[in-house]
């Protein structure tokens, strides 16, 4: 009996919590650098080039739906991550923010998270990967449930590949013997954007 009472109290606890809590939707303009090292030689019309591609880094917008209460935001998110000439990274991710008490009109939140992505490279072919990481920023209300949120992130990723007298394109040239390795270890970004509350 003690523990029926116990199983109801925590569904009306959790009901209750749901009710409270807020819906949003928003789009954030994301800044990502990542850490990562590639080596290797390929041969193109006859002569062997070292195989260099720039650490991706770039400018993209990601889109999320989360849930918001007093003191915790549930988030889904999805868009581009990383993307450079011949290499693009997509993910996504879901991630849990505590917010710390509200101070008139911004709230700091730290927070964790965990997705599952896909690296397109033209050099080390497709691969699937998985993310997690933790983030930090504040968000700041403006008016008719707009809110403004700016932040850090830094996300661990298991991508480590190498190929082996490989052909194909790269940037529009047919390669031939290609062999190197491609591990990207991690990636930070910084944020701003916009999210609106239901």
């Amino acid at each position: 009996m003690l523990k029926k009472s116990l199983i109801v109290a925590s569904l009306l606890l959790a009901s209750s919590s749901v009710m409270a809590s807020d819906y949003f939707v928003g789009v954030n303009l994301l800044k990502s650098n990542a850490s990562a090292n590639v080596s290797g030689t390929m041969n193109i019309g006859g002569t062997i080039y070292s195989v260099v591609e720039n650490t991706p880094s770039d400018n993209n917008l990601n889109f999320k739906f989360g849930m918001i209460d007093n003191s915790n935001r549930y988030t889904i998110s999805t868009g581009t991550k990383l993307k450079d000439k011949g290499t693009e990274y997509s993910s996504i991710a879901i991630s849990y923010d505590y917010l710390f008490e509200k101070n008139d009109i911004y709230t700091p939140f730290i927070g964790v998270s965990f997705g599952k992505g896909k690296l397109k490279d033209e050099l080390f072919g497709n691969h699937n990967v998985t993310e997690y990481g933790v983030q930090t920023g504040v968000i700041i209300d403006i008016e008719n449930n707009f809110e403004f949120e700016a932040g850090v992130s830094y996300t661990k990723l298991s991508c480590d590949t190498t190929a082996t007298n490989k052909s194909g394109t790269y940037q529009g040239n047919t390669f031939t013997n290609m062999n190197g390795s491609l591990d990207i270890k991690s990636a930070t970004g910084l944020y701003i954007g916009i999210n609106y509350k239901f």
